[in-house]
C-alpha cells in the first residue's frame, strides 16, 4: 500500500472507533499479518526495564517470536487491556463469541475482496476505504459487515443522487466512502447488529 494511503488514515485515526484504530496501529508499528494482530492475547505485551517487546504466536513455525514496539503502543495496550479486564490468555481483539479465528477470517477476507477491487479499479474504489473495511470487518464480523456495507453503499447512493439532481455534482466527481462507513457502524452498533 501507498505511504499516501496510510498518511492519511494517520491523519483520520481518531475518526475510526476505538478497536480498528487498536488494530491498524499494530499493523502500522509492527509490520504484523492482520491473523497475527487479530489472536493476539492479554499476556502478550512485555517490559523488560528499557524496551517494549509483543509476544506473537507464528503458526507456521509453531513458535513464539518477540518483536520490539513502540513505548507509547504498549502503554496504550497496557491501559486498553486494564481497562477492558483481558485476562493473559483472553483474545484481545475478540468477536462476539469470545474467539479471533473466524472474526480475523472472514472478516479480513471481505477486506481484501475490496482490496483487491480497489487493485483492479485503479484506485476508483480507494485503498483507504478498503483497509478501513477489513478493519470494520475484523471488529464488527461478517454478517455485520455485510449490514454495514448495505446501509453506507445505500447512504452514499442517496447523498450522490441528490448531489446530481441538485447540480451539486458532475458524473466524474468523486465522493468520499469513509463517512458512509462510519454512519453504517454507528447504525450497527446501535441497532445491536446480527447475531
Amino acid at each position: 500500500m501507498e505511504e499516501k494511503v496510510y498518511m492519511e488514515i494517520l491523519y483520520k485515526l481518531y475518526l475510526f472507533p476505538q478497536v480498528p484504530r487498536l488494530i491498524f496501529l499494530h499493523l502500522w508499528c509492527t509490520g504484523l499479518r492482520i491473523s497475527e494482530v487479530c489472536t493476539l492475547k492479554g499476556d502478550a505485551y512485555y517490559w523488560d526495564g528499557e524496551d517494549a517487546w509483543l509476544k506473537v504466536y507464528q503458526i507456521k513455525m509453531k513458535a513464539d517470536k518477540m518483536i520490539p514496539i513502540p513505548f507509547m503502543l504498549y502503554m496504550v495496550m497496557r491501559k486498553y487491556i486494564e481497562k477492558n479486564h483481558i485476562r493473559p490468555k483472553d483474545y484481545i481483539f475478540k468477536g462476539k463469541s469470545g474467539g479471533a479465528w473466524e472474526l480475523c477470517l472472514f472478516g479480513a477476507a471481505a477486506g481484501c475482496i475490496f482490496l483487491m477491487i480497489s487493485k483492479m479499479t485503479r484506485e476508483s474504489f480507494g485503498y483507504g476505504d478498503s483497509l478501513l473495511i477489513l478493519l470494520l470487518g475484523v471488529v464488527v464480523g461478517f454478517w455485520n459487515l455485510i449490514s454495514l456495507l448495505a446501509i453506507a453503499f445505500f447512504l452514499s447512493a442517496v447523498v450522490s443522487a441528490a448531489a446530481l439532481v441538485f447540480g451539486k455534482f458532475h458524473r466524474k466527481t468523486t465522493v468520499p466512502f469513509v463517512p458512509f462507513l462510519g454512519i453504517g457502524y454507528f447504525f450497527v452498533r446501535v441497532l445491536g447488529g446480527v447475531g
